[in-house]
């Protein structure tokens, strides 16, 4: 490697900043967002909230450490089984505003929401499945 091709952003990695006091458009920390890929991570999984699974039941969260601005998520969510009618699934974002999903039993609700900080089943007694589509830069 030859001394040009030193990254100016190496010389300081323990700063966390996305900025380059010498943009190098080496690394993808000088890359400005319309030139770095697009990430897609897919998470699903099932979730069941019968005893002894406490309630609320957290089935994603970001670690507020990495978390990345620009987040697209389109999350599906079936409830499959329980007794009560309808579950309730909290969506707390970044800002730490938040918002309720309601779904009725044996349906499907798909969403597309944006810094999505983290989902929580609500509601003891119910089992279903999750798929979340997760895209970040």
């Amino acid at each position: 490697m030859a001394l040009n091709d030193i990254c100016p952003c190496q010389e300081n990695e323990s700063s966390n900043t996305t900025a380059c006091s010498r943009p190098c458009k080496k690394c993808c920390r000088c890359k400005p967002d319309k030139d770095r890929a697009i990430i897609t991570d897919e998470i699903c999984g099932t979730f069941d909230t019968h005893l002894p699974v406490p309630v609320p039941l957290n089935i994603y969260h970001v670690d507020e450490s990495i978390r990345p601005f620009g987040i697209v998520s389109t999350i599906s969510l079936y409830y499959g089984q329980g007794d009560p009618t309808l579950i309730t699934v909290l969506v707390t974002y970044y800002d730490l505003s938040e918002e309720t999903i309601m779904i009725p039993r044996g349906n499907t609700i798909t969403r597309t929401l944006r810094n999505v900080g983290s989902l929580t089943i609500q509601t003891p007694q119910a089992s279903g499945k999750y798929c979340l589509n997760i895209h970040y830069k």
